[in-house]
């Protein structure tokens, strides 16, 4: 990637990131489905696993379970901000993602958790299937192309 294209890149996700600890609500009660009630959670679940996809297409080097790992991170505490080295970029771009979901539909604290649950849950089936998550997100990004994308 130029430098430039890089540049660009980090200064985009500077201006339209906002902390999750400014979008979440507090937990709310209410029991979550997130199968039942995909459609109220897609904006948040296509916003992750958008920026998941991007992520890896731009990292050649990031495994499934690098993906794993970092749900998992953010799942034990979805407010902590994590930095922007190296070590925590993929937790940072999950959480970018899950930011500029919040910002079109706005979720309680439980239902986050719901979400990353579900996450988690697909990493790890696919995982014990013996299947790759990255190539099957590659594949419904291919099979399912985005003609535009808010923001961009």
């Amino acid at each position: 990637m130029k430098d430039t294209t890089k540049k660009r890149i980090q200064q985009k996700i500077i201006a339209t990131y906002v902390p999750l600890r400014e979008l979440i609500f507090e937990d709310n009660g209410r029991e979550v489905n997130v199968v039942k009630d995909f459609t109220d959670y897609s904006p948040v679940l296509a916003s992750v696993e958008l920026i998941i996809y991007s992520f890896t297409k731009a990292n050649q080097n990031i495994y499934d379970q690098d993906i794993l790992n970092a749900l998992k991170r953010i799942r034990r505490n979805p407010l902590q901000e994590f930095s922007r080295s190296e070590e925590d970029a993929l937790a940072f771009a999950i959480q970018y993602g899950i930011s500029r979901g919040l910002q079109q539909k706005r979720l309680a604290i439980n239902e986050i958790h719901a979400l990353l649950d579900w996450l988690i849950h697909e990493v790890e089936g696919r995982m014990q299937k013996n299947e790759n998550y990255i190539e099957w997100l590659g594949e419904f990004f291919r099979d399912n192309p985005l003609k535009t994308f808010n923001g961009d």
